[in-house]
């Protein structure tokens, strides 16, 4: 079991870089807004500490991945698919299924998350943002290769959770897992119970 104490040791949420993937749940659980995720000098981001607006809660680390043990579950059937629609494969790297199922969505009212490129000067960041329709849809097609702040979007998919609305959210393990980890903490403080069959998930590896 690990000291919450360690929380603030070397001003940083974990203690060891290497045991932090950058997913951004204990920025989003922090109740004092004392987390920041800044870059390394590679680049990835990881979470620092205010020290002067700490309270000594310890929610980043019982939201942190790799501070608890999972609830390993294993797959009963995995599928390979490929989209119908050229136009789609077209604009796609991994045979169009997001698309696929976001369309869907789209059509039954429901709402999405990927990764979108946004350029800022001579900086370019990539992020996931939340959409419903075909012109967000477009801007998420597509593999980037590199770290995305999904974190930005975690709050506006868990609100749309929670107003009944069904989400499917393109990400990595390790992104996925930040939202369940924040909705499952955010019902079991409210109610003491967890429902999680709205949020369908895209695993990208």
């Amino acid at each position: 079991e690990v000291n919450k104490e360690h929380v603030k040791e070397k001003n940083h949420v974990l203690y060891s870089c290497p045991l932090c993937c950058g997913c951004g749940a204990c920025q989003q659980k922090c109740p004092a807004k004392a987390i920041t995720l800044l870059p390394d000098e590679f680049g990835f981001v990881y979470p620092y500490i205010d020290e002067t607006l700490c309270i000594d809660c310890g929610s980043c680390v019982d939201v942190c991945q790799y501070h608890n043990v999972p609830d390993i579950q294993h797959p009963l059937e995995a599928y390979a698919a490929l989209a119908k629609d050229e136009k789609l494969i077209k604009y796609s790297s991994s045979g169009g299924v997001f698309a696929v199922l976001a369309r869907t969505l789209i059509e039954n009212g429901g709402y999405f998350a990927g990764a979108v490129i946004e350029i800022e000067g001579s900086k370019v960041k990539l992020f996931h943002r939340l959409g419903n329709d075909d012109r967000e849809l477009k801007a998420m097609q597509g593999s980037k290769y590199a770290q995305s702040e999904a974190y930005r979007c975690y709050k506006d998919v868990i609100q749309m959770l929670d107003r009944g609305s069904f989400v499917l959210f393109s990400g990595t393990p390790c992104q996925i897992a930040a939202i369940i980890k924040c909705r499952i903490s955010k019902i079991l403080e409210r109610c003491g119970k967890a429902d999680l069959h709205q949020i369908v998930a895209i695993r990208e590896c």
